[in-house]
């Protein structure tokens, strides 16, 4: 029996929505000899009987470490995260303390991140965007969520971090929200199925 990737209760059995002949994923496309060996895939849409999360029932495609996103490039994502990070900071008073971002894939988020007076760290799992972050000068650690408990302490503020379980791509809005958390302030924001958490810690 399929359990839930929240709460690990068990999914119900009947599907809500059953899709057939999905792309088997939403990135690295096959090349010319690739298409002719490629197949479509099934994906059944399930609740969760216990928590009610909606998800797809299959396990997540291999990539799902690393971080691949085009918002970085863009003009409008630049300055919405400005917004955030100046409304953040101002807000709670910030100035000086230490940020982690989780999955900061190349750093173009990190880079907007340090043209505020706070120290900025950033973890991702892919070594070649990890290289291409050093190269800006930016502090970023190789390593996955499992690798970061240890900087998961009262010295790290704030921690954000970005996960995808979705193996293609759906036609979902992007959404934010802000939620009072037993350990502060949390940001959540969710493009797809994938999401990006921060958190100030006490």
């Amino acid at each position: 029996m399929k359990r839930c990737i929240a709460c690990g209760a068990p999914l119900w059995e009947t599907p809500l929505l059953t899709l057939d002949n999905m792309p088997a994923s939403a990135q690295h496309m096959p090349d010319a000899q690739g298409v002719k060996e490629d197949r479509g895939l099934t994906l059944d849409l399930c609740q969760c009987m216990g928590c009610g999360l909606v998800q797809f029932d299959c396990e997540p495609v291999d990539y799902y470490r690393d971080v691949i996103r085009a918002g970085g490039f863009s003009k409008t994502m630049v300055e919405l995260r400005r917004y955030q990070y100046k409304h953040l900071i101002d807000s709670y008073h910030l100035e000086g303390k230490k940020f982690i971002e989780v999955g900061c894939g190349q750093g173009e988020f990190l880079k907007v991140l340090s043209e505020f007076p706070v120290e900025v760290h950033g973890i991702e799992h892919d070594h070649h965007l990890v290289e291409l972050a050093r190269a800006q000068g930016l502090d970023v650690t190789e390593g996955f969520t499992e690798d970061i408990m240890g900087l998961m302490t009262s010295s790290c503020p704030l921690i954000s971090w970005s996960t995808s379980r979705t193996p293609a791509p759906c036609s979902r809005p992007y959404t934010a929200t802000w939620r009072t958390m037993p350990w502060g302030l949390s940001q959540s924001q969710a493009l797809n199925i994938s999401w990006t958490t921060t958190a100030i810690m006490n």
